[in-house]
């Protein structure tokens, strides 16, 4: 079943228990005519309002997944920019391209799991550039 189908399955439900009531309570006939004919507008308003609702809904978790998507999407392309722009300044250093290299004891993985805590760590403001600069040196083995 939809959710769409839900909606107005219990929409139905709602008007008709409205309706039976006030057929219990007003034993005028114009009295009641006009009170089914207002039970039907609110039921009607009420399907609309929880569609715009879902509709709402759907659209504020959208983005996020859209940005998790494109995230997932981008984040191979910056990783072989960040190591290229590493191999450069460690061929830019003074110690020449052969500096440190790094221990085979380390996976690539963990490494990059401390480089991230670590960005994680200046981006909150808890280390300045320079203490991520030396950190991250020292992770490579620079």
């Amino acid at each position: 079943m939809k959710p769409w189908q839900r909606d107005l399955g219990i929409v139905f439900l709602v008007t008709l228990a409205a309706i039976v009531i006030g057929a219990f309570l007003i034993r005028d006939q114009a009295s009641l005519d006009q009170y089914v004919g207002w039970v039907f507008r609110f039921g009607v308003v009420l399907f609309i309002f929880r569609t715009v609702s879902r509709i709402r809904r759907a659209r504020q978790q959208q983005p996020k997944s859209i940005a998790a998507a494109e995230s997932a999407r981008y984040d191979q392309p910056i990783k072989t920019v960040a190591r290229s722009l590493d191999d450069c300044e460690q061929q830019r250093s003074p110690q020449g391209p052969l500096a440190a290299p790094i221990p085979p004891s380390s996976s690539p993985t963990s490494v990059e799991n401390e480089l991230r805590s670590l960005a994680a760590l200046k981006a909150d403001g808890i280390i300045s550039e320079e203490e991520f600069a030396a950190k991250k040196r020292a992770i490579l083995g620079l």
